[in-house]
């Protein structure tokens, strides 16, 4: 058994399950989802501006704390990062976000 591994020939069951088992993938892209609080009235001008975003997939106006939840997909991690503080949260009217990153 290999050293680096921290397996020994006591266990070879072990080695043997280690390389059977496979993790089960995430998601493909990555995905989250956004909750926005967005000054009164403006709700359906900010949710067009939303809309605009090619990345965006659904965006809806909601009731409650929030006033819009949107789906984002993007190519990257790093591409959503971006798309949320550099396109979203710069959207005249929104006033704050709440960024939910999908694990499944």
């Amino acid at each position: 058994m290999p050293a680096h591994l921290g397996l020994s020939d006591q266990h070879p069951g072990l080695w043997r399950n280690v390389l059977m088992y496979r993790r089960p993938p995430l998601i493909d892209m990555p995905l989250a989802f956004v909750l926005l609080n967005v000054e009164p009235g403006k709700e359906e001008k900010v949710l067009e501006e939303l809309k605009a975003i090619p990345e965006i997939k659904e965006a809806h106006r909601v009731y409650g704390v929030y006033d819009t939840m949107i789906k984002i997909e993007a190519d990257s991690q790093e591409k959503l990062k971006d798309i949320i503080t550099w396109r979203i949260r710069r959207i005249p009217h929104v006033r704050s976000t709440l960024t939910m990153l999908a694990i499944e």
